[in-house]
């Protein structure tokens, strides 16, 4: 059996998780995997990044970068067409070349789809932080932003599907915002939910095993507008009149630009000192930060599941996430502050922050991390697979 990935690999994301899991899965089926890439050192370097261990038998095939993604993976599948599988594997979108791909089935894993961000009225309305997020404040606020948008709402259509018919398709979300969204655009699409892998387990290992004090607040993650991070530093400012001095760590990349202007605005709020930007950081730093910190905020109401937020519970974080339609308040936590807190404003987030630094029973954070392991994610992916494959 045959199976092929065609897809984009950045190096150091979740959604390259996702894909060095499911290439394990496979394997251990005893798949043949092929790789089409356009970044191969991005895939080698998320198999490092992760500290994965992928079979020597995969082969990987270099694609010229000629297109940004998704529309190097459209390309990508015109090149490899006349290719007979068992699977091929895609993520977030359908191009309308698959139809002409010889493949048994399909294994579309959706992080939030392209159609979905074109058709961002639809399923966030009005709600300015829903536009932010769903298309990025670049596109709405810079003119040059704008042109590249306008030219991607007007070319996505003709190379991909609107909707997700085929009946070799195995069609799987990450979350239930993302498969509420695929509804709102087709209500004929029924996704199955599957929660994305996390290093669980690997990371409460780590845990148990350490013994620093635990003080300050950690966020994991693109530091861009549209996560919330303006509201996280509106919320320290009223956290330190309280007289808590703890530090806020924003751990990710950030522009210059964007890293100028928090610093900006911290030191208006006379909290300079207490916000620090660490930029990219290691697998290995993260996980040390994760495991001095006594408090993870994530500021965005529309993540669609929140990897972060699971590995920090897993380091023993007390997790405080923003209300609203994301995984994060919805489905880690379950819409309820039993094992960490939810909020709606920058005053509450302080309140909440508060809370959270004097919270000492952790165990049950760590549990409910666990639920979504890596070998969660694998053993449910397998069960999907033997029974469309047997179907």
């Amino acid at each position: 059996m045959k199976a092929a990935f065609v897809t984009n690999f950045v190096g150091y994301t979740g959604g390259d998780l996702v894909n060095i899991c499911m290439a394990q899965l496979l394997e251990e089926m005893g798949f043949q995997l092929e790789l089409y890439l356009s970044r191969p050192h991005a895939f080698f370097e998320a198999v490092k990044c992760f500290d994965e261990q992928i079979g020597s038998r995969i082969k990987i095939y270099h694609i010229p970068n000629l297109l940004p993604s998704p529309y190097s993976e459209a390309l990508t599948l015109s090149l490899i067409k006349k290719h007979k599988y068992s699977l091929l594997v895609l993520n977030d979108d359908l191009p309308k070349v698959v139809q002409k791909v010889r493949s048994e089935r399909i294994l579309l894993y959706v992080h939030f789809p392209h159609i979905a961000r074109i058709n961002y009225d639809k399923i966030a309305g009005d709600d300015i932080d829903g536009i932010r997020y769903i298309i990025g404040s670049e596109h709405i606020k810079t003119l040059r932003g704008k042109l590249k948008w306008m030219i991607h709402s007007k070319l996505f259509p003709r190379v991909f599907h609107h909707t997700f018919k085929d009946d070799r398709l195995i069609l799987i979300a990450n979350s239930q915002l993302t498969a509420s969204a695929l509804k709102i655009i087709d209500p004929e699409d029924n996704a199955t939910v599957l929660y994305p892998p996390v290093q669980s387990r690997k990371i409460a290992q780590m845990s148990s095993h350490a013994y620093t004090e635990r003080t300050g607040i950690v966020y994991a993650g693109r530091v861009i507008p549209e996560k919330g991070i303006d509201e996280l530093i509106e919320a320290m400012a009223i956290v330190k009149k309280k007289g808590y001095n703890t530090v806020l760590n924003l751990v990710g990349p950030v522009s210059t630009t964007y890293k100028t202007w928090i610093l900006r605005k911290a030191s208006r709020k006379g909290i300079l000192g207490q916000v620090k930007l660490h930029g990219y950081v290691s697998r290995k730093q993260l996980f040390e930060m994760y495991l001095a910190s006594q408090v993870y905020v994530h500021p965005n109401a529309w993540e669609p599941f929140g990897i972060s937020v699971v590995e920090a519970m897993a380091a023993g974080c007390v997790p405080v996430v923003k209300r609203g339609l994301g995984g994060p308040w919805c489905e880690i936590l379950g819409r309820k502050e039993r094992l960490g807190f939810g909020y709606d404003d920058a005053m509450e987030l302080a309140e909440k922050i508060i809370l959270a630094l004097g919270q000492k029973d952790r165990g049950n954070i760590v549990e409910r991390a666990l639920q979504f392991d890596k070998s969660v994610f694998q053993r449910k992916l397998l069960d999907i697979l033997v029974q469309k494959f047997s179907s």
